[in-house]
This record gives structure tokens, C-alpha cells and sequence, in this order.
């Protein structure tokens, strides 16, 4: 894993409620314009999809790989062989993908122990793929502890991440302290300053969807200007926020709308459009460019 800010990409559709290629393709070359190389694709920003679209996307994104690109990509499932059939049918086998994102096993409630078992099966089967894990306790109902994953990253190689969406500081602390070789990242951006002092390697970040500022905060605090990446976040806070004012990732397709001046936005059952309350809201932000140079908060 390269450490840095991996940018998490939505899903964009079209009226018709079928994916708009073009619209992921502009946003990921603007993307790259600014700054960013490292995208996570079909995480749990991503909605919705039938298997075959995600299929869709992914054969599409590796098409359009840059060299500098790394890509990781998520695979859902609550079950062990669930997860192996949506791995094959995805085609995660493909050398264009870096890394494969793996939560934890929703509605099962495992205990340490269990998913140890889960993780090592899924390791073990595909020991030529680099894993990155993802604990997400709000989504999945269970925390991964620091020593499970001690455990996991003694016992596999191609353990190499951990997406911590836990939002405990104490918890990034203590698994920074105990991991020699798999990098810890913040899964959110609130966290990512917090997160870069005690040692995590980068964020799996949304706002960086929209401002280049995310690697800014990066860059500064990996430089020594601590200063400036705390001022830097202060001004992004309110961003922060604003992106979970209603569910994810809505706000932030929202934004995007605006920011690209297309006609709409379009999410999926059970996801809703935002309230108009809420709209207006967030087009108090700034004027919304896709000018490279141009900030969006």
C-alpha cells in the first residue's frame, strides 16, 4: 500500500438510473488534475449496484488507468463463499487492481475469534492479492479490536491496510503502536489530522472528491508545517460536516452536481434526494468550479 489519500469515488448515474461512464471519467481526470493518484472504487459510498455493474465499473476505471494510479477496490458479501463468488465474477484477480477493500461480515455480529476465521479464509484463498480491511463498527455492529489484527498481519503477508472507520482516537493509537508492517489509515477526513500525529499512513477520504486542500493537510504535516495543516483543516471542518448532513454520499453527489453544472443529481433506493432546505444549505459554500485551481470550500 502507498500511503496518502485514497479517494473514495461515488457512483454516478444518468435519469435513467443507469451508470454514467462519462461523468466518472471527467470526475476521475479532474481528480488526477489536482493532485490525486490513489482511488478506492465500489466502497460503501457506492450505492446500491448489481454485480454486473460493478463489473461494469471496475473493467471500466482499469481501462482508463494511469500509471501513477493505484486503485483499490471493495467487495461486499456477508459470508465467506458470498464474498469468493463476488470476487471471481468481479474479476479481482486482474493485475490493473492493487488492492481489494474487505469489511467486516454484515448481520453475522461475529466475535474476535470469528472473524479472525473469516479474514484468514479470504486471505488465505487469494494469497497473491494485497487486502486492505475495513472496520466500519456503525455499519458492520462489531469493532475489530487492535488484536485481531495484530494477529491477522502475523499470520498473512498480503495484509497490508486497515480502513479505521471507528473514529476512536485511542483505538488509531493503539493499532498503530502494535502493527509493524500494516499501514493504518483514518477512514474519515474529521479524523485524518488526529490520525497523521499518533502515524497513520493516509485517509480513505470523500472530501478530496472536491478540494485538493485533503493532500494539502498531508503534505504540510509530513513536511513539518504542523501550522498550516491545522489551519488548513480548520477551514475545511465545516465540509466535513456538511458531507454527513444527510446520508452518505449524498451531500457529496450534491455537491459534485453543482460543482460539474450538470442538470441533476441522481442517487438510488433507499437513498433520497436531499430536502431543499438542506440544498441550499450547501450551495452557501462557494461558487462550485471544476477549475483545478479553484477550491471548493
Amino acid at each position: 500500500m502507498r500511503d496518502g489519500i485514497y479517494t473514495e469515488i461515488p457512483t454516478f448515474f444518468t435519469a435513467d438510473n443507469s451508470i454514467d461512464f462519462n461523468m466518472l471519467k471527467q470526475h476521475l481526470d479532474t481528480l488526477r488534475l489536482i493532485g490525486y493518484d490513489k482511488f478506492v472504487f465500489l466502497g460503501t459510498s457506492s450505492e446500491t449496484l448489481r454485480l454486473n455493474e460493478m463489473k461494469a465499473i471496475k473493467d471500466f476505471v482499469v481501462k482508463h488507468k494511469k500509471p501513477n494510479d493505484f486503485y483499490v477496490f471493495g467487495v461486499r458479501g456477508n459470508g465467506f463463499w458470498n464474498v469468493i463468488n463476488n470476487i471471481s465474477t468481479l474479476g479481482y484477480d486482474d493485475n490493473e487492481i492493487d488492492s481489494i477493500m474487505l469489511s467486516v461480515p454484515f448481520f453475522n455480529n461475529l466475535n474476535q475469534y470469528g472473524l479472525i476465521q473469516y479474514f484468514s479464509r479470504i486471505l488465505n484463498t487469494y494469497g497473491n492479492k494485497q487486502f486492505m480491511l475495513c472496520n466500519d463498527p456503525n455499519k458492520a455492529g462489531v469493532n475489530v479490536k487492535p488484536m485481531t489484527f495484530k494477529v491477522l498481519e502475523e499470520k498473512f503477508n498480503n495484509f497490508v491496510g486497515i480502513k479505521e472507520s471507528s473514529g476512536n482516537i485511542n483505538q488509531i493509537t493503539d493499532l498503530v503502536g502494535i502493527l509493524d508492517k500494516v499501514k493504518v489509515f483514518s477512514g474519515n477526513d474529521k479524523i485524518a489530522l488526529p490520525g497523521y500525529s499518533v502515524g497513520t499512513a493516509g485517509v480513505i477520504s470523500g472530501a478530496s472528491n472536491l478540494t485538493n486542500d485533503v493532500k494539502a493537510i498531508y503534505t504540510c504535516f509530513n513536511s513539518g508545517y504542523n501550522t498550516q495543516a491545522l489551519q488548513i483543516n480548520k477551514k475545511l471542518n465545516r465540509l466535513y460536516d456538511l458531507l454527513f448532513v444527510d446520508c452518505n454520499p449524498v451531500p457529496l453527489k450534491y455537491i459534485l452536481h453543482k460543482k460539474y453544472r450538470t442538470n441533476n443529481y441522481y442517487v438510488r433506493t433507499p437513498l433520497v434526494k436531499l430536502s431543499s432546505d438542506v440544498e441550499q444549505t450547501l450551495d452557501r459554500l462557494s461558487i462550485l468550479s471544476v477549475n483545478p485551481e479553484e477550491k471548493v470550500v
